[in-house]
């Protein structure tokens, strides 16, 4: 953070973009009935980037602002709002 301080800045930019996804996730069929598996993608998608980033300090590999895990988030939203696929869990009592 001392030796470059705009580069730290890159760091953060992942932050916007992971709470954009979850509040769009949160109009979701699949947030109201199977939280649990929404989460469990959240987290997946946060270990991922948090691995890279672990990476990027040890081994000096590179790493993008715009990460590819985001894609795990951005499948749902884009089944339900583009093709009306339903993601949600029907309970049936």
């Amino acid at each position: 953070m001392k030796k470059k301080p705009k580069r730290t800045l890159e760091f953060f930019k992942t932050i916007p973009i992971f709470l954009s996804f979850y509040a769009l996730h949160t109009f979701l069929p699949s947030f109201q009935t199977s939280r649990v598996l929404v989460l469990l993608n959240f987290n997946l998608t946060m270990a991922l980037i948090v691995l890279d980033l672990m990476l990027m300090v040890m081994a000096c590999k590179e790493f993008w602002a715009i990460h590819p895990s985001f894609v795990l988030l951005a499948l749902p939203p884009i089944a339900h709002f583009v093709f009306g696929v339903s993601a949600g869990v029907e309970v049936f009592v």
